[in-house]
């Protein structure tokens, strides 16, 4: 087996263990993992940038942890993104709205990750439904969570105001 071709099969496993990617055919995902880069970061690398002009890429984060800030306001969640158990999936409001980014996502320890071409995933998931239909699923329950915890945190904020 050659060396790309290894690589790729590599990428191809890495994406099954994906939650994005965990209930899309295996033929789709050899398509997918061409438009995919490993990429390690370093401590205090940024990721993904607030101010960047508008950007589609994706990261899967497999390992390490980051955090988010707000550059405008200059807040900084206070908990960290990444965990254990899952792969945290960054830049899915800019790939879905084809906008500019919300947050910085900076690295608070060595991180690895995936940078998947955003432009290239959208344009094979419109040519491809079967394996879009999975992928849309999860990032709408991905964004359903992030707003139920979003509509706690105003609710307890509104909650204690004097």
């Amino acid at each position: 087996m050659a060396n790309s071709e290894r690589l790729q099969s590599l990428m191809v496993e890495t994406l099954m263990m994906i939650p994005l990617f965990a209930k899309v055919n295996i033929h789709h995902l050899q398509y997918i993992a061409c438009y995919c880069q490993p990429l390690v970061l370093n401590e205090g690398d940024i990721v993904i940038s607030e101010t960047e002009s508008p950007n589609q890429d994706l990261y899967a984060l497999l390992s390490g942890q980051v955090e988010v800030l707000f550059q405008e306001t200059g807040a900084t969640s206070s908990e960290i993104v990444i965990s254990n158990e899952d792969t945290v999936i960054l830049g899915e409001i800019s790939w879905l709205c084809k906008g500019a980014r919300t947050a910085t996502v900076r690295c608070t320890s060595d991180v690895e990750t995936i940078r998947i071409d955003g432009a290239q995933l959208a344009n094979y998931l419109e040519q491809n439904p079967d394996a879009g239909f999975p992928i849309m699923y999860h990032v709408s329950q991905l964004l359903a969570k992030r707003l139920i915890s979003s509509d706690t945190l105003l609710k307890q904020l509104l909650w204690n105001l004097p």
